[in-house]
């Protein structure tokens, strides 16, 4: 039997979120068409502030978009690790420890996000679309949206985080767990005091 060529492929990402756009602009990159499908009814505001260490910086320059990442981004040049009386147990000089061009940076979710979808094309984002059950029959993975519509895709990328419906209608629900540092982790943004790490 030939194969078809991954171009002609019918290929579906489940999750509008940094893994399923970078995933996207990365086949886009190369000529391939995808399909994204998002259950959110739009592309999130700026929100939450994440930090991307060097390997994150590297993936995100790997996909055309190191440039204006930085210009979006802060630099971080120094992280501390102190204890509660504020007593200094370690320090990591970023831009040494990754290396020049790629030390970590603290940049908005959305603003990673609206950096990754352009440039998407050929692609096509479906908004306000929820996959409730992944099956596969034979050489093709029937994915069933919410309203009952099945399609059938040659690929499908699970990108939908931590409580995947990929992974739970292929694996079932009692693999995954919150991770154990979430019980004791708040982020927020908030403009900087004068910290200078």
């Amino acid at each position: 039997m030939q194969q078809l060529p991954l171009s002609s492929r019918r290929i579906l990402i489940v999750g509008g979120g940094i893994a399923g756009f970078a995933m996207i602009r990365a086949l886009a990159r190369r000529g391939i068409a995808a399909t994204v499908v998002e259950r959110l009814s739009g592309p999130p505001d700026a929100g939450l502030g994440l930090n991307l260490p060097g390997n994150a910086v590297r993936a995100l320059q790997a996909l055309g978009v190191g440039d204006e990442l930085r210009e979006r981004s802060v630099p971080i040049l120094r992280r501390e690790y102190r204890n509660a009386r504020d007593r200094l147990l370690f320090a990591v000089d970023e831009a040494g420890f990754w290396g020049k061009g790629a030390g970590s940076v603290c940049a908005r979710r959305g603003d990673v996000i609206d950096l990754l979808r352009v440039d998407a094309a050929p692609s096509v984002v479906r908004w306000d679309t929820t996959v409730t059950a992944v099956a596969e029959i034979g050489h093709t993975v029937e994915v069933t949206f919410s309203g009952s519509d099945t399609e059938g895709y040659d690929f499908v990328v699970a990108a939908d985080g931590v409580r995947s419906a990929v992974r739970t209608s292929i694996f079932g629900g009692g693999g995954s767990r919150a991770a154990l540092l979430s019980a004791a982790s708040w982020r927020f943004v908030t403009p900087n005091p004068g910290v200078d790490c």
